[in-house]
C-alpha cells in the first residue's frame, strides 16, 4: 500500500494494490475497499498485520470470522499524522487466515 503526502489532495483509481492517492499532513478520509472470500469447508479467523512506515496510520476491522463462501468487504482507511513530512510512504497489510481457532 502507498500514499503521497503533499500540500493538496488527490485520488487513485488503481485496482492492483492499495493506493491511497495523495493527502496532506494531518489529513484523513482516504479509504479503499477489498473483497475477502474463501472456499474452505469451515469458518476461518481472519487476522491482519500492519507493516511499514504507514502501517500505523491504517484503520480496519480485524480479528473476525469469515464463513465459507460468504464474502466480506474490508474497508481500509488512512489517517496521515500531522507531523509527517511531504513524500511517498509505503506499507503492507498481511492477511492471515487461520483454521481451528
Amino acid at each position: 500500500m502507498s500514499i503521497i503526502v503533499f500540500d493538496h489532495y488527490g485520488f487513485s483509481v488503481d485496482t492492483d494494490h492499495l493506493e491511497f492517492g495523495m493527502n496532506t499532513p494531518g489529513g484523513g478520509g482516504n479509504s479503499r475497499t477489498m473483497y475477502l472470500v474463501h472456499g474452505y469447508k469451515e469458518p476461518l479467523l481472519v487476522q491482519i498485520e500492519r507493516r511499514g512506515e504507514m502501517g500505523s496510520w491504517t484503520n480496519f476491522d480485524n480479528n473476525f470470522i469469515l464463513e465459507p463462501n460468504v464474502g466480506k468487504n474490508l474497508t481500509v482507511s488512512v489517517n496521515v499524522p500531522p507531523n509527517v513530512g511531504y513524500g511517498n510512504y509505503t506499507g503492507e497489510l498481511v492477511i492471515i487466515f487461520k483454521k481451528n481457532f
